[in-house]
């Protein structure tokens, strides 16, 4: 009887420990019952060690309830045994929840580590936009819906950025909408841009200008797509350009009088004279002008009297155009200081014998008027010379000389009158 009833204890036991240990694995609720069964298994054990003292300790107290020998090493075994299936998968069950609570922990206790980094990226990040030159920007594209075309959305901007669009981070967040949608903005010239990127799928450049507070400014964008996405920085190249078209007046322009210099004017009748060899232009005339007694003004007056006496003979011969009325087959004419003393104005589009003459005339008439320079009272008539290129195969530089020619003719007939080149230009064709 006591055999079949200790069967039957271990065997319930055994029941319920595979039933807890099934929840225990899957439940986290059941980690408490598990508990409980290491802590029974336990005391199992323990019971085990007493029953084992009081029977080589005390056996006649065994006896009187029939438990001797084989019985009693069976209870023994299947006790302990009990005891030690019930222990060793309760602590595996422990150990496993103790491990996955650990896991947990370690997770959670990582969060802060990890979202204080990513912090820091974001702000190194927006750090490295904001000390960028110009307006940098990443866009992400929108789906187009119907009757609208596809548009793009601000992930991230500099202050740089949001300068030039005059737009403000939404909720202290710089993504949002480039602005207004105006065809001649820029947040319309950047998604035009943008797109051309993502369809390309290369580094696309636009350089364009635009009316900024009353006053045209110009923008370069670079732009790189990937994806959805597109990245691109705007830098302003106003003052780039300024400085170009400075350089190249520079480059063109006589120092002291304004005027076009030797290599301006050389490039503008090389010009004309290709184009009148092909049957572009009707033609041109090249006036040549040498100024009587200048170089006695220069050594007796000093170099400062004689610059001024060249800006203002420089001032007369623009002041002449506005005086006169040229044909309307001449185009805008072309005045430079040749050296020294020498001017050349080359006048498009003029060619008839009488209207050449015509507007030497006003040149001499307005060069004979006295100059006042420094308190002096200064004189200096001009001889001219002129050549006539219409209709003909010449270069520009024979076209130059024979115009100087006809200027020492003036010359040498007494100053101060204009003598016109006779003959034509018996050489090639410029190269096309």
């Amino acid at each position: 009887m006591a055999f079949w009833l200790v069967v039957s204890i271990y065997c319930t036991i055994c029941a319920i420990f595979a039933l807890s240990l099934w929840n225990g694995t899957r439940r986290a609720g059941m980690v408490p019952v598990m508990r409980i069964v290491v802590f029974f298994s336990i005391v199992l054990l323990l019971s085990v060690q007493l029953f084992d003292v009081v029977s080589q300790s005390s056996p006649q107290v065994l006896e009187r309830y029939g438990i001797q020998g084989g019985v009693k090493r069976s209870i023994l075994a299947a006790i302990t045994l009990l005891a030690m299936l019930m222990l060793i998968p309760g602590l595996w069950v422990l150990s496993s929840a103790a491990r996955r609570t650990q896991k947990y922990h370690n997770a959670s206790s990582a969060i802060p580590s990890v979202m204080h980094r990513i912090t820091n990226l974001e702000m190194i990040n927006q750090l490295m936009m904001d000390c960028s030159l110009g307006a940098t920007f990443v866009l992400t594209r929108t789906p187009a819906t119907r009757g609208t075309h596809a548009s793009f959305n601000l992930v991230v901007g500099n202050r740089g950025l949001r300068r030039l669009l005059h737009v403000e981070p939404s909720d202290g967040h710089p993504s949002g909408s480039l602005g207004p949608r105006d065809p001649d903005g820029i947040s319309w010239w950047i998604e035009e841009v943008a797109s051309k990127a993502l369809t390309s799928n290369a580094p696309v450049r636009s350089e364009r200008a635009f009316v900024v507070q009353g006053q045209t400014r110009w923008y370069l964008l670079s732009t790189m797509g990937r994806g959805a996405y597109v990245a691109g920085v705007i830098m302003e190249t106003t003052q780039k350009r300024r400085e170009s078209t400075e350089r190249a007046i520079s480059a063109n322009t006589d120092p002291l009088t304004k005027l076009s210099n030797r290599g301006h004017l050389t490039s503008i009748i090389n010009t004309e004279a290709h184009r009148t060899s092909h049957g572009v232009s009707r033609g041109f005339v090249v006036y040549f002008f040498d100024f009587d007694g200048f170089k006695n003004i220069n050594d007796t007056l000093g170099h400062h009297v004689g610059d001024e006496l060249l800006k203002q003979i420089a001032s007369r011969l623009r002041e002449t155009f506005r005086g006169v009325q040229l044909p309307i087959n001449a185009s805008r004419p072309c005045i430079a200081r040749y050296g020294g003393d020498e001017y050349v104005v080359v006048v498009p589009g003029l060619t008839r014998r009488d209207e050449v003459e015509a507007l030497a005339e006003a040149f001499l008439v307005q060069l004979r008027e006295p100059y006042s320079i420094l308190g002096h009272d200064v004189t200096s008539t001009a001889s001219v010379g002129g050549a006539i290129c219409a209709g003909q195969a010449a270069q520009g530089k024979d076209v130059l000389t024979a115009a100087d020619a006809a200027m020492y003719r003036a010359k040498q007939s007494g100053k101060d009158r204009f003598c016109l080149h006779e003959g034509g230009y018996d050489v090639e064709p410029e190269a096309a």
